[in-house]
């Protein structure tokens, strides 16, 4: 007995192997490419910040108000010359879900970009961008030193997942001596609909 497959679309039939196995082809493509294409990949960055002394700044609150978990794929920092402290280590503080602090009752508000440009999906988030000497207070901070005047990608072992209700800060510590710094920060998100 003949079995043949056949698409309802266009009558196009499956082959099917001389082992008896159906013959398929497939194209593969990264989460996150996915993600972009279907409007769900966002960049989240507060610009170009100059810090002015070597204290803690936390520049960046992002909370996930939306109903799906998040995947983190990148956090980058990118660091000036310090004038100051050339040359010297500073050190970036991931926080996990900070509770108070500056940043969070009078941050600035700011958006997420959504990277796909053809999509208008927003991303449910409450993003505060902070300046020179915001804080934060509670959660669980971990720290990274910098080597010197440089790019870093934070938490290089893998993603992070932000599930709904969860949150984060990014802070810089210039090294001691610094009196300007310029520091930019990325972020790239993606959400998980399923």
């Amino acid at each position: 007995m003949t079995v043949v497959i056949k698409s309802g679309d266009n009558g196009n039939t499956a082959k099917v192997t001389f082992d008896g196995r159906l013959q398929t082809s497939s194209v593969s493509q990264s989460n996150s490419i996915n993600s972009s294409l279907s409007g769900d990949t966002f960049f989240i960055g507060p610009g170009i910040v100059e810090l002015t002394d070597s204290g803690l700044s936390e520049l960046l609150y992002v909370k996930n108000d939306d109903f799906f978990d998040w995947v983190i794929d990148t956090i980058d920092t990118t660091f000036g010359a310090s004038t100051g402290a050339p040359g010297k280590e500073f050190t970036t503080v991931f926080t996990v879900n900070p509770v108070g602090g500056t940043l969070i009752t009078a941050g600035t508000q700011s958006e997420a970009l959504q990277t796909n440009l053809g999509s208008a999906k927003p991303l449910t988030a409450t993003i505060l961008l902070g300046s020179q000497g915001s804080t934060i207070t509670g959660g669980i901070p971990v720290e990274e030193l910098v080597p010197r005047d440089s790019i870093e990608q934070l938490f290089r072992g893998g993603p992070i997942i932000a599930t709904p209700g969860s949150s984060f800060s990014i802070g810089v510590r210039p090294a001691i001596g610094n009196t300007s710094i310029r520091v930019d920060m990325s972020v790239i998100l993606y959400r998980v609909e399923s």
